[in-house]
C-alpha cells in the first residue's frame, strides 16, 4: 500500500468530522474561481495600443448615470485635459499633472490644474507634432515621419508624447496611437527629464478579473489615478486609453475619457463583446521622493480568512472554534497599501521566508508537505524601507 494512504485516510475522516460539526456555520463560498484566475503579467505580454482620435466613434457609450451608483470614492484632485495628439499621452498627462498638483511642482510650467499652453506642451509638444504627427496619417496607411532614419533631425524628447513614441512611424504607429507597454516608460522618461530628484514607479498590469479590481480600488484609497488601456466600443479590441479616478460599490470604475470635462461610469470587467470600455490593462503610477517618506504600508492577510476551515482551495467554512484550519495546498492572498508604493511582499512560517513577491498581486501559492500547528506572516517593504507585518495562526495538514 501507498505509505500516503495512511496519512489521507485520517485526514479524510478529519474533513467529514468538521464539515458535519454543528459547531462549524453553514457559510460556504466557492474561491476556485479567483484561484484559477490568469496570474497578472508584468511588461510581458503581446502588446496592445490604441487606436482612437481626437473625438469619440459615432454612437459611443458615454457610461453609467451616476445617479444611481452608491459609495463612490473620487480623486477629486485629478485635472480634467483633452485629447492632444494622442489619448495615452493626454491620459498620462492627466496623471502628471496631479502629482505636479501634490507638491511636485516641477513636472509642468505653472499651474497644472486646467488645460494651459503648458500642459499642452507636456503632453504634446509642438516640436512632436511637427516631428512625428505630420503627414496626419491612420492605420490604413502608416506614413513616414521624422522617427524614420537618419536619426538625429529629429527634436529632442520634451513631452509625453515623444517618450511613449507616440505617433511614430518608426515604431509603426499611426498619428494619436500609442502602445501600451511604452506608457510606464513613457511617464518614468518625462519625469526623469523634468526632476531627476523625482522618484517615480510604475507598473503596467494586465486585466485578471477580481484581484484587479481589489488592487485598483487600493491604489484609488491611497489616491494614485491610474491609466487603462480599454475596448471604448465592445468589439474585443483595445482602441483607447483613459485615466482612472475612482470606483463605487458596485463593481464600476470612474474616468475621464480625454474627450469631454466629465466624469463617466463604466462597469470594471475585461473586454467583452458588446461591452464597452472593458478594460485590456491598467498603468499604476506613483511618484514621490522616498528619502522624505517616513509612513510605513500597512497590509492584511485576506485568504485564508482567520477562523475558517479552507479545505483543498476549493471550499471555504467559517467557523465558530476561531481557529483557522486549512486541509491541502492554498493561496495565501495579502492586501498591502502604501502612501506612496509597496515594494514588495515576503511570506514567511514560523519566522522562515518561504517567498517574496514584488508585484501584485502580492500572493504566494503554500503547497508543501507540512502538519500541525504553524505561523504564517507577511511583511510588506514600502520604496523608502519601511515596512508592517501581518500573522496569523493556522492548522494544517497538506501531504504535499
Amino acid at each position: 500500500m501507498n505509505p500516503k494512504n495512511y496519512i489521507i485516510s485520517p485526514i479524510v475522516i478529519l474533513i467529514v468530522a468538521i464539515v458535519f460539526t454543528p459547531a462549524f456555520s453553514i457559510q460556504i463560498s466557492n474561491t476556485l474561481g479567483d484561484n484559477n484566475l490568469t496570474r497578472y503579467e508584468i511588461n510581458d505580454f503581446i502588446d496592445e495600443h490604441s487606436t482612437t482620435g481626437p473625438s469619440p466613434h459615432l454612437g459611443y457609450d458615454s457610461g453609467i448615470n451616476s445617479y444611481s451608483l452608491t459609495g463612490q470614492k473620487i480623486i477629486e484632485e485629478v485635472p480634467k485635459y483633452r485629447w492632444r495628439h494622442g489619448c495615452g499621452p493626454t491620459a498620462a498627462g492627466m496623471v502628471i499633472g496631479y502629482w505636479d498638483g501634490c507638491g511636485f511642482n516641477e513636472l509642468v510650467d505653472g499651474s497644472a490644474s486646467h488645460q494651459t499652453n503648458a500642459v499642452n506642451n507636456m503632453i504634446a509638444s509642438i516640436g512632436n507634432y511637427n516631428d512625428y504627427c505630420l503627414p496626419i496619417d491612420d492605420w490604413e496607411n502608416i506614413l513616414p515621419d521624422k522617427s524614420e532614419p537618419p536619426f538625429g533631425d529629429e527634436h529632442k524628447n520634451d513631452s509625453v508624447a515623444d517618450f511613449m513614441k507616440t505617433s511614430q512611424s518608426y515604431h509603426e504607429l499611426p498619428y494619436g496611437s500609442s502602445y501600451f507597454s511604452d506608457v510606464d516608460d513613457g511617464l518614468l522618461a518625462y519625469i526623469t527629464m523634468k526632476n531627476p530628484n523625482y522618484e517615480f514607479t510604475t507598473r503596467n498590469i494586465r486585466y485578471s478579473g477580481s484581484r484587479t479590481w481589489e488592487y485598483y480600488c487600493n491604489e484609488i484609497d491611497g489616491k494614485r489615478p491610474a491609466i487603462l488601456l480599454v475596448d471604448s466600443n465592445g468589439d474585443r479590441k483595445t482602441d483607447h486609453f483613459i485615466t482612472a479616478i475612482g470606483y463605487d460599490d458596485d463593481h464600476h470604475y470612474a474616468c475621464y475619457n480625454t474627450w469631454d470635462y466629465s466624469i463617466h461610469w463604466y462597469n470594471f470587467s475585461g473586454m467583452q463583446s458588446n461591452k464597452p470600455f472593458g478594460i485590456y490593462g491598467a498603468t499604476f503610477c506613483s511618484c514621490t521622493n522616498w528619502t522624505f517618506d517616513t509612513e510605513p504600508p500597512t497590509i492584511e492577510i485576506t485568504s485564508p480568512k482567520e477562523g475558517s476551515l479552507n479545505i483543498f482551495e476549493f471550499v471555504n467554512i467559517t467557523t465558530l472554534f476561531g481557529r483557522t484550519i486549512i486541509i491541502g495546498r492554498i493561496m495565501v492572498n495579502t492586501l498591502p497599501n502604501d502612501n506612496c508604493m509597496v515594494k514588495e511582499v515576503e511570506f514567511y512560517v514560523d519566522d522562515k521566508l518561504k517567498c517574496q513577491v514584488d508585484s501584485p498581486p502580492y500572493d504566494w501559492d503554500w503547497d508543501e508537505t507540512i502538519f500541525g500547528r504553524h505561523t504564517i506572516k507577511t511583511v510588506a517593504y514600502d520604496m523608502a524601507g519601511n515596512t508592517a507585518n501581518d500573522e496569523m495562526e493556522v492548522i494544517i495538514f497538506n501531504i504535499g
